[in-house]
């Protein structure tokens, strides 16, 4: 079972839309060092839906490179149908990869059955466990019910879950989902919430940016100290507040440029904050790292700063 915190990669880009490679080494090893256990590649942070299909490939490779096993790699392969998901799927194939996520298709609504169906079908064909997506913003979001339905699937590990509620995880006990080793992952910024009324694990896109603030949460609430887990969710909580400044990407590219670790992480046609809500986004970041290594006790290390090419 996929356990713990989980970080969506951003996809760092040159000015001509290549895959930065030396910040792709920078972030890895961050990550690493940070003690996160598993990285989730070209999701919504990692554009995959702006990154050319080339250049997704190149990023993998890169992962995987730089990682070197040394922690559990999900990448997104989602699209439109069951053919096209999984020949997607199979430009990953021969990569040390551990499972693909996969969303639900979001251009056109489906029925219940069809939906399972997509699913199922794909579990059978992949060359990967599957992981769902269920990401909120589909006209195709997958309800507790359908997702208990998907879960006796052998080849169905888990779920990434958008949506914002703290009931799904009540409503589906985790003894249920460890019979079929089913992890139920979070996308939420109320990781100690979360993680306290029973998810197995975090996928949240501030945890990029502050991975070693999401870890000491992770380990807090795996001791029982939910106390701590909540006075660290707080800086969390604030630095959620500098998204409202803009389009959530176009902030966290703001924030993990300011950290040091790439320049650019979007492409046309989102277009880069004003220098306002720029200037706003590093004020609050930087405030919540100094909150942050108050809290945890820790001193942040060096990074080199990508330079764009």
């Amino acid at each position: 079972m996929l356990r713990g915190v989980l970080v969506p990669v951003p996809t760092p880009l040159t000015r001509t839309e290549r895959i930065d490679v030396a910040a792709v080494r920078t972030l890895v090893s961050w990550y690493i060092d940070k003690g996160v256990p598993g990285l989730w590649l070209l999701g919504t942070i990692g554009r995959f839906d702006l990154v050319r299909d080339a250049e997704q490939r190149r990023l993998v490779e890169a992962v995987c490179e730089f990682a070197a096993g040394r922690v559990e790699l999900v990448v997104n392969v989602s699209d439109l149908g069951a053919g096209r998901t999984a020949e997607r799927a199979r430009r990953f194939g021969d990569l040390p990869i551990d499972a693909f996520a996969v969303l639900p298709p979001w251009f056109r609504p489906y029925s219940e059955a069809e939906q399972i169906g997509y699913f199922m079908q794909l579990a059978d064909q992949l060359p990967r466990p599957l992981v769902i997506y269920n990401a909120t913003w589909t006209c195709n979001a997958l309800t507790p019910a359908q997702l208990q339905a998907l879960a006796v699937h052998e080849r169905i590990a888990g779920v990434k879950d958008t949506d914002p509620g703290l009931t799904r995880m009540q409503i589906w006990p985790r003894a249920e989902r460890e019979a079929h080793a089913f992890s139920y992952l979070h996308a939420t910024h109320l990781m100690a919430d979360s993680l306290r009324l029973g998810s197995d694990g975090v996928v949240g896109g501030l945890g990029g940016v502050v991975p070693e603030l999401a870890v000491a949460i992770w380990r807090a609430s795996q001791n029982a100290d939910y106390a701590q887990a909540a006075l660290l969710q707080v800086p969390l909580l604030r630095l959620a507040s500098a998204l409202d400044a803009g389009p959530d990407v176009a902030c966290l590219e703001v924030m993990f440029r300011e950290r040091g670790l790439c320049r650019r992480i979007s492409a046309p046609p989102q277009r880069a904050l004003s220098l306002a809500a720029a200037a706003l986004v590093k004020r609050v970041l930087r405030e919540v790292l100094t909150e942050m290594r108050v809290l945890t006790g820790q001193a942040e290390g060096p990074v080199s700063k990508a330079k764009a090419s």
